[in-house]
């Protein structure tokens, strides 16, 4: 039996670029996102209770001012992710980086 879930959902945000009436993001009233230092916390614990699997979502992850430093972090742990995304924010930029980091 496992200890801990071998995989997670992560919201790094909820800010969001569009406003979508099904989102259930629309209902929350505080816009706060998790901070680098939180997230370098929680990948750490992951890493130590073998947790080695992690979807990152939000509102729109790709708005968090740290995104790509958190997906570097995943990776340099050995943790594998997936995107829930709009896809809105997915330029030839974006998928270069990336592509770098996997």
């Amino acid at each position: 039996m496992f200890k801990f879930p071998l995989n997670i959902e992560i919201d790094l945000t909820y800010k969001c670029n569009y406003n979508c009436l099904y989102c259930r993001n629309g209902l929350i009233k505080e816009r706060d996102e998790l901070s680098i230092n939180v997230i370098e916390s929680l990948i750490n614990e992951l890493r130590t209770n073998n947790i080695f699997s992690v979807n990152i979502s939000g509102g729109e992850p790709l708005l968090h001012k740290d995104f790509s430093s958190i997906i570097k972090s995943l990776a340099e742990n050995n943790i594998t992710w997936n995107l829930t995304t709009n896809g809105s924010l997915i330029d030839e930029k974006i998928a270069k980086k990336l592509k770098k980091i996997i």
